[in-house]
């Protein structure tokens, strides 16, 4: 993973919140019962008081209640409905171990129905996702499975999540996918999910056709754009790495100063200097960059890959009075030279000798002495290439320069 690819995914991962859905009333839950069985005529009324006190989150009360008639004789649907109305009360008050408990003991009273059995199972699996516990949830979910259940789409996103957590990869991929096969509109943070996964895996050309999907849901979420120019960039395609940050640009996504400069190197990357050189003078003058001596660099050497020649004077000019060695001086000389303007090449050449530390000073002297010699200075010009006399790269085409001048001379 790339150094700009690995700094996007850590702010795309997120930390998975599971909403657990909260436990219906007695009738509601129960709901799928052809004929609900008696209830004492004592009882009920206490218990519906109970889902009163519950919804109005008096769970102090509800529980006094209900605990009330946990010593009573009561028949098997009664005290399956009075578990889960303290699981549903141990639940919303964040309790889930004794709230699974209380499941477990509604199973065990023999007073649910099939459906209900697999209602609460995966209501239990809900509450170890509800403490964080992905591993005990991700079993307590197949375990439901196993048992008859026909999950939603939903349900494969939550055992995703779970194996998500655990770092079970391989196993959370399909779960998602089905999840996202099964809805009709899944949500972004199911496809951000997979998109997840496949990055844990560094799966990142995988990841593609779901950052396509993400950016339709949600065009203006600058990150599914990054991670879209990102991996094509990481691939070398540089040419549809452009076209996702360039989107982002235009619909006003970019902040930050390196994004706008990824987007002006992609465009020269892709061999479009003359566009590079113009987003990146509207970038300066936009103050969306601040236009350090790189970005004043780039601005020259785009407009000379342009063929523009005067549009890269001034930039390099500025360039090459904040840089700190002379070196780009040296670069501008060599433009004048390529408009065969030798006294502001001379002056480019003779700045740059002043600030030093230059990469090649025998290379410069001669250039410095091919100009004079064009502006006839011959003299000059003669001690420039006895000074490029001491670099080897240069002495060879410093004594040819030599001897020309002698011949000219007459010497």
């Amino acid at each position: 993973m790339s150094t700009t690819t690995s700094s996007l995914w850590r702010r795309m991962r997120f930390a998975v919140a599971v909403v657990v859905v909260a436990l219906g009333t007695a009738t509601a839950s129960y709901g799928a019962r052809s004929r609900q069985p008696d209830v004492d005529p004592k009882t009920g009324p206490k218990m519906n008081k109970a889902v009163e006190l519950l919804n109005a989150e008096k769970y102090a009360e509800a529980r006094e209640i209900l605990e009330s008639l946990l010593g009573k004789m009561l028949s098997p649907y009664e005290r399956a409905r009075l578990e889960n109305i303290l699981a549903s009360v141990a639940q919303a008050q964040g309790k889930y171990g004794e709230a699974r408990a209380h499941l477990q003991k509604a199973i065990d009273s023999g007073g649910l129905n099939d459906e209900e059995v697999l209602q609460n199972r995966y209501q239990f699996a809900q509450m170890f996702m509800a403490e964080e516990k992905w591993k005990e949830g991700a079993a307590a979910i197949n375990a439901w499975i196993a048992a008859g259940a026909k999950p939603n789409a939903s349900a494969y996103y939550l055992l995703a999540i779970a194996y998500y957590q655990t770092k079970s990869y391989d196993l959370a991929i399909p779960q998602i996918q089905k999840a996202i096969e099964m809805s009709e509109k899944p949500p972004e943070t199911w496809y951000a999910l997979l998109v997840s996964l496949r990055f844990e895996r560094s799966e990142f050309m995988a990841a593609i056709p779901t950052l396509k999907k993400l950016v339709e849901i949600a065009p203006t979420k600058k990150l599914y754009w990054m991670h879209l120019s990102n991996i094509y960039a990481q691939a070398e395609k540089y040419q549809e790495a452009m076209v996702p940050l360039q989107l982002a640009y235009y619909m006003g996504l970019l902040t930050e100063e390196s994004e706008y400069r990824r987007l002006v190197d992609l465009t020269l990357q892709n061999g479009i200097p003359l566009r590079a050189a113009q987003l990146l003078t509207q970038l300066i003058n936009d103050k969306k960059i601040s236009g350090d001596v790189k970005d004043w660099e780039k601005l020259g050497n785009s407009w000379v890959s342009a063929r523009d020649f005067d549009a890269a004077i001034a930039p390099l000019t500025r360039a090459a009075s904040m840089a700190s060695d002379g070196n780009l001086y040296v670069r501008l000389g060599e433009i004048h030279i390529q408009t065969e303007e030798w006294a502001k090449a001379v002056d480019a050449f003779n700045r740059a000798f002043e600030k030093g530390n230059l990469k090649n000073r025998g290379d410069t002297d001669l250039l410095l002495g091919i100009c004079l010699s064009n502006l006839n200075k011959l003299k000059d010009a003669r001690l420039a290439f006895q000074r490029a006399l001491a670099d080897e790269k240069s002495k060879k085409q410093a004594e040819g320069w030599l001897r020309y001048l002698d011949t000219s001379q007459g010497n």
